[in-house]
């Protein structure tokens, strides 16, 4: 009764950590907009330069969340999940560090690309939880996903009542490490069944296939 009970519990604690990977995609486009003036002073650039940095952060997660996706099932979602929110956190303190408004622009970009990852909350609470579990999963998901646009900006505007815009990236910063730390010590890999029968080169080269032919396609 008591391994069931512990058995329950830590598919809810691995659904919980799930959810909150996969909002974070957001948390980093919310929280960060109260911030946009106090950084175009910061670092005495356009509005064009730094509102640039939004459009960065969206291209590089919209031209790595196919990669994810799929490499995720070769690999394992455990892995590239860890690795993507790695890649957000370094890119997370770049930012952070940053003199220049180009190297401000790198590391909203590196976030971008990590928190690409973020997709792979869906797939994980597919793997992990079956029928009813699953729908439920998905209704908190969907409240909380809903409830962070209102949320987190008015988070980065208490932090900016006492503290520059680097207190929300040092709030991000610490957020995203102790969602990695929880990953790596309760998230096992959810992936039952890897699916070897393609390489990663073999992808790549689809991939282009695809998109060269999208581009030679004649408009109608």
């Amino acid at each position: 009764m008591n391994y069931i009970y512990i058995r329950h519990n830590r598919k809810n604690i691995i659904a919980l950590l799930a959810i909150i990977s996969a909002v974070f995609f957001q948390v980093y486009v919310d929280m960060y907009l109260p911030s946009l003036p106090e950084v175009t002073s910061y670092f005495k650039a356009s509005t064009l330069a730094v509102q640039l940095s939004l459009s960065l952060y969206f291209i590089g997660s919209s031209s790595s969340f196919l990669f994810y996706g799929v490499l995720s099932d070769i690999y394992g979602r455990r892995k590239l999940l860890i690795t993507g929110l790695t890649i957000s956190f370094l890119g997370t303190l770049v930012s952070l560090l940053s003199h220049s408004i180009y190297v401000f622009l790198g590391g909203r970009f590196l976030q971008g690309v990590g928190l690409g990852s973020t997709i792979l909350g869906a797939p994980i609470l597919i793997d992990l939880l079956k029928g009813k579990k699953l729908v439920n999963a998905f209704v908190y998901f969907n409240i909380t996903y809903a409830a962070i646009p209102t949320l987190t900006p008015y988070i980065g505007g208490v932090i900016l009542t006492f503290y520059t815009w680097h207190g929300i990236f040092i709030v991000l910063l610490i957020s995203i490490f102790l969602v990695i730390i929880s990953l790596v010590l309760f998230l096992p890999e959810t992936l039952h069944e890897p699916n070897s029968s393609h390489s990663s080169s073999a992808i790549v080269k689809d991939f282009i296939k695809i998109l060269f032919k999208n581009i030679s396609r004649p408009a109608e």
